[in-house]
């Protein structure tokens, strides 16, 4: 009885673990508050086994809404606006990344540009 029942659902395509997978990676994406490390380790929490299925929705997802998209709008939402004022806070903000699961390169990258600038901005300062 119960595999008729699971038969009956896959074919209503209500247990479809490549759709949901699709889904969920999209939404989580476009949202921005999670990187594909994390997302991937959701789906497996979620109950997505195949790993064909999980690297298939978390790259279609991020093509959509790149990585690198989401870092600079989460470092936006977090500073609001506030300079940097130290390694502390560069820490602070890579480790606030990094937990959120986004690639450590592109969080990296960014993080290099923000504390360039703000080296470039401290040089200006000594002339007024």
């Amino acid at each position: 009885m119960v595999e008729d029942v699971v038969s009956a659902l896959k074919r209503y395509r209500y247990v479809d673990d490549e759709e949901f997978a699709r889904r969920y990676a999209e939404r989580r994406a476009t949202a921005g508050k999670s990187g594909a490390r994390l997302l991937r380790l959701e789906l497996r929490a979620k109950g997505v086994t195949d790993k064909e299925t999980i690297e298939s929705a978390v790259a279609d997802a991020f093509e959509r809404a790149p990585e690198a998209d989401a870092v600079e709008a989460l470092i936006e939402k977090r500073l609001k606006g506030r300079p940097i004022s130290g390694p502390d806070d560069l820490r602070r903000l890579r480790d606030f990344l990094l937990r959120r699961g986004f690639d450590p390169e592109t969080v990296y990258d960014r993080l290099r540009g923000i504390s360039r600038g703000r080296a470039g901005d401290d040089s200006h300062d000594d002339d007024a």
